[in-house]
């Protein structure tokens, strides 16, 4: 089947202006709500641009679960972001080293908002294309096309709250998520499509995307091929063609073709790893080992937390909102419109369930590790509300026009709202570290700077905040668990490759990664209650401290209600608190200097 000529242009598709605007605003706005992103990924590749940064256990040789392959590839962007964004800097008075670094931040979530953009406007034709004709009868009117699947997934994916900060995240989960929405592109095809060559061809392309999200990004990955890997394999079965044909022609069209991306790619990486760590390195596996071989009760996952079974379906509703509930009905809103082909529908839609049903599973949850299914969840709650409006169309005995377009309207209209509030609540909520960070980076210094941090230490948005002549360092606090340390500087790149001390994989205190209070010259800390015993210090109230900015920041545990999850404008907020009454508690996060 040839590939309609729309679908090759995406850069001109109106739905991609759209979704790139979304996107663009996520990296402008979206908060970092893991500080695993900071530790492991931003301050590795800072580290590789320019010359320090924090270091976790992970980046040690002894344990070498992190890429310096996938760290690299970003520096590598980076560099190009260096040379395109310092002259444009220069030219409006912004060339100094800080404003450089912030801007490179900046520059690299961009990066992810377009590729994240394109992925999607990519599936959206794909849907457009295969499934809509599937769905809707031949001849469409303007309410069939507002009703079909392409134009829900549209609305879905740009205003998503799982959109708003997972497309910009610099994860390896995130990045296996925008792999996992190219594959999709293919998984539509491959249950759309009737010819072999096409079917193998889709195939081949699809599960490559997965192999390269797993790679590339997060080993786990994997799992969400999986049912269309087995599908492929049994192909004679489900296809009913000779069994002969399918081994001699059908798989091998398909493994061919994927073996020539996942090989090099797996070899680069291998490769560049085992280089720089100084030894033969195969970074998925470690993870893999580390994660499920080798865990136990003093090392593994778990050791960092465990959460209820629900966790994740209540993550997912804030996430999701009204289209989780969309996606879970979607098979039994698919049958109630007796399709043909009941079990490619089953493979279309089973990715996210398949997802949620593993992780859920394991004690150790994290909200990241749904990002690798929320396009599948998306293109589930197409489909599903598309279903659902298409089937009450048909029962009730009225206006179609009236019946589709007041069901969309009422579904997307209740999306939207819930999704931009909850969105605009984790902009304006949680921004504080960015905003004070920021600070720190116009900061007037001409020599060797301390910046230290100790109970709020994992607001840190990255050394990209930093002056070339600062350091961030820890002070005491109530947490006592494993710091990260600081990559070696004195000796070239050798932190990549040299064994750091203090490390290990229990998460136990090192003391070595806390310096006293005396050797800080700027110190970034909230207004919360102090620990005394822990060795905190309430700094507003002492005179040796100077304050020099605070900004306002949510204090989630202490607040109650709808508000403390929704931004609600203050024009709407009274008559909210007379329907939900919420109890907002603020905090502020303050930056201060020493002045002696």
């Amino acid at each position: 089947m040839a590939q309609p000529p729309q679908n090759r242009y995406v850069l001109s598709q109106p739905v991609f202006r759209a979704l790139l605007a979304a996107r663009l605003v996520s990296a402008s706005l979206a908060p970092i709500l893991d500080c695993d992103e900071v530790f492991n990924y931003w301050d590795p590749t800072h580290y590789l641009t320019h010359g320090f940064g924090l270091q976790t256990w992970e980046y040690s040789p002894v344990y070498a679960i992190r890429s310096w392959a996938y760290a690299g590839l970003h520096a590598l962007i980076l560099e190009t972001g260096r040379h395109v964004f310092v002259p444009i800097l220069a030219k409006f008075g912004g060339s100094d080293g800080a404003a450089e670094s912030v801007a490179l931040f900046y520059f690299l979530r961009s990066v992810f908002a377009i590729v994240a953009a394109i992925a999607d406007t990519k599936l959206y034709l794909t849907i457009k294309e295969h499934i809509d004709p599937v769905m809707l009868p031949e001849k469409q009117d303007w309410y069939d096309v507002l009703a079909s699947p392409s134009s829900i997934y549209t609305v879905l994916t740009l205003t998503a709250t799982a959109m708003f900060h997972a497309s910009v995240a610099y994860l390896p989960s995130s990045f296996a998520m925008v792999c996992t929405t190219f594959s999709l592109v293919y998984l539509v095809r491959y249950v759309t499509s009737s010819d072999s060559a096409d079917l193998a061809k889709a195939a081949g392309r699809g599960l490559s995307w997965i192999a390269v999200g797993a790679i590339v990004g997060w080993p786990f990955a994997l799992a969400i091929g999986g049912v269309w890997a087995v599908h492929v394999a049994l192909g004679w079965l489900t296809f009913g063609w000779p069994i002969s044909n399918h081994f001699s022609q059908f798989l091998p069209a398909v493994v061919r073709p994927a073996l020539k991306v996942v090989v090099p790619i797996t070899a680069a990486i291998v490769a560049i790893d085992s280089y720089l760590y100084g030894k033969l390195t195969i970074v998925p596996w470690n993870i893999v080992a580390y994660n499920v071989l080798q865990a136990d009760a003093t090392s593994g996952p778990d050791i960092f937390g465990t959460e209820p079974w629900h966790y994740y379906l209540q993550n997912l509703a804030l996430n999701l909102n009204f289209g989780l509930l969309f996606a879970l009905v979607s098979p039994l809103a698919v049958l109630l419109n007796k399709p043909n082909r009941p079990v490619r529908w089953a493979l279309l839609l089973a990715p996210s369930f398949i997802w949620l049903a593993i992780f859920t599973a394991q004690p150790h949850k994290e909200e990241r590790f749904m990002y690798v299914s929320y396009s599948s969840f998306l293109l589930n709650a197409a489909i599903g509300l598309s279903s659902i409006i298409s089937f009450i169309s048909r029962i009730v005995p009225m206006s179609k026009l009236l019946v589709k377009t007041s069901l969309v309207f009422i579904g997307l209209t209740a999306f939207i709202l819930v999704s931009v509030s909850r969105s605009a609540a984790l902009a304006t909520y949680y921004r504080a570290p960015v905003e004070i960070f920021s600070k720190v980076s116009t900061l007037n210094v001409h020599k060797p700077t301390t910046v230290c941090v100790g109970r709020e230490w994992y607001r840190f948005p990255s050394s990209y905040f930093l002056q070339d002549n600062m350091r961030l360092k820890f002070i005491s606090s109530g947490f006592d668990g494993l710091l990260p340390g600081s990559f070696r500087e004195d000796n070239g790149y050798s932190g990549i490759w040299e064994v750091p001390e203090g490390m290990n994989n229990r998460n136990k205190r090192d003391p070595g990664k806390i310096v006293p209070i005396s050797t800080c010259n700027y110190v970034v800390d909230s207004t919360y209650p102090v620990d005394s015993e822990a060795g905190e210090i309430n700094f507003s109230n002492d005179t040796d401290w100077q304050q020099i900015e605070c900004f306002k920041m949510l204090d989630s545990g202490a607040s109650t209600g709808i508000q403390r999850i929704l931004y609600i404008p203050e024009d709407l907020e009274p008559i909210v608190n007379q329907l939900a009454p919420s109890n907002l508690v603020w905090t502020d996060l303050c930056l201060y200097k020493q002045l002696n």
